[in-house]
């Protein structure tokens, strides 16, 4: 078996992977023969066809060459079907936050329990290397009266009473969390290292707490940040109790004026006609326009107000997020309404030419975004000028040399694995951010 100090600096993201998808596959296969041996996944990413990717992996990759970490917590989709069930039986009716009608959140040891028997079976092993509390802080989506502190800090408790009998069970080898609000250092919704530290010490010693998880990026990097009230940082405070620290979302970071994703595309590659790409815009929303009108006279596409952004904002949608949602959950959906669920082929034709066009524009527009905050705020020298660098490969170092312990990155693709190579183990020092 893996052991904590041999694994990968760089982990394979598995958030939106699938089983059903081959290149995910390829990816994942690519990255372990290169050296990744860090796998980050969880029960409810894609609903549980990632933790099923693992499975197709371990067809050909050896289990104890692997070490994989799934994650909790969350109850959706067929793990709500589940935790119905389990309700039936008289169980897991205890400590349960409910969030919507069809999401729910929970770390009651009932719950965990059936978590951990269903990502066993779905990834096809007897063990888990690591199991984490996934966003315990939906706790404090309830009721004020409800969501103290105390009563947060209870349930992990209890929570990491459960899981130390699972390691004792020879079911997980270690434990931990992963939330959102570890690197916050105050406030009512923080989740304090420290107090999680002295839950696990009551449960015992000789504990398996060992891995955390938060958001580590250029932007949000509070966790190495030296907090005054434990004269310390996150980082710091973890290695001194040999706690495994692993950074998500280190490409896409909230700043100011919205969501930046961290990555420089080669945008001269790209060949653009403004009049022909004018022309092509206009052919599309008037295609959509008269469909409108045969469909539901009177009506206005500015009555689809996502449909209506893209019409006025096409040529600077700031990310590859915004566009898959615009595309992919908007124009092609009611496309497919306007059209009775069968676009004729000339017109879906026309559609996707314009969506290539306006893929163009996003990356310059990604491109030009992540660049001019680079330059405004003091970190130019991470704009790739020597050959074989990327911005990615760069920040992954960044991290590394900042403390953070694993780079998790979604390497959905192979060339996301190349790109990434060179950092898959330890690396030397680079200047600080």
């Amino acid at each position: 078996m893996i052991q904590l100090h041999e694994l990968s600096k760089i982990g394979f993201g598995m958030y939106r992977t699938s089983e059903s998808n081959q290149e995910h596959l390829e990816a994942l296969l690519h990255a372990v023969s290169n050296g990744c041996n860090l796998l980050d996944t969880a029960s409810n990413y894609e609903n549980g066809a990632s933790e099923m990717l693992v499975a197709k992996l371990l067809e050909v990759v050896p289990r104890a060459q692997l070490f994989i970490v799934t994650k909790a917590g969350y109850i959706s989709g067929d793990n709500l079907v589940a935790f119905r069930k389990l309700q039936e039986s008289g169980k897991g009716l205890s400590d349960v936050v409910t969030i919507s009608d069809t999401f729910l959140h929970s770390m009651h040891p009932e719950y965990l329990r059936l978590q951990i028997d269903t990502s066993l079976r779905r990834m096809g092993t007897t063990w888990l290397d690591g199991f984490l509390l996934h966003s315990p802080e939906y706790f404090f989506e309830q009721p004020a009266a409800m969501a103290s502190q105390e009563e947060y800090y209870r349930r992990f408790e209890q929570a990491f009473a459960f899981l130390e009998s699972e390691v004792a069970a020879g079911r997980i080898r270690y434990y931990g969390v992963s939330s959102n609000t570890l690197s916050i250092t105050d406030g009512p919704k923080a989740t304090d290292l420290s107090k999680l530290i002295a839950v696990a010490t009551r449960v015992t010693t000789a504990n398996h707490f060992k891995l955390i998880q938060f958001p580590f990026n250029i932007i949000e990097h509070q966790a190495d940040v030296h907090v005054p009230a434990s004269e310390m940082s996150l980082l710091e405070l973890a290695a001194r109790h040999g706690i495994r620290t692993f950074g998500n979302r280190p490409l896409n970071a909230n700043a100011a004026n919205g969501m930046l994703r961290m990555v420089i595309y080669n945008v001269q590659q790209f060949s653009v006609d403004p009049a022909a790409d004018e022309a092509l815009h206009a052919d599309c929303f008037a295609l959509l326009e008269r469909q409108l009108q045969q469909k539901k006279p009177g009506s206005s596409l500015n009555d689809f107000a996502l449909l209506a952004f893209l019409r006025d904002n096409w040529k600077v949608i700031p990310h590859e997020e915004a566009f898959n949602k615009l595309f992919y959950g908007t124009l092609y959906p009611i496309a497919r309404l306007l059209y009775d669920n069968s676009i004729p082929a000339e017109a879906l034709q026309l559609l996707r030419s314009f969506q290539q066009v306006c893929w163009q524009y996003c990356l310059q527009t990604s491109t030009g975004r992540v660049i001019s905050w680079l330059r405004e705020n003091g970190h130019e020298r991470l704009i790739p000028t020597t050959p074989g660098d990327t911005l990615p490969l760069l920040l992954c170092r960044e991290y590394l040399h900042r403390g953070l312990d694993h780079v998790l990155v979604g390497m959905r693709r192979m060339p996301y694995v190349d790109e990434l190579k060179p950092v898959f183990q330890p690396v030397s020092p680079v200047d600080t951010i």
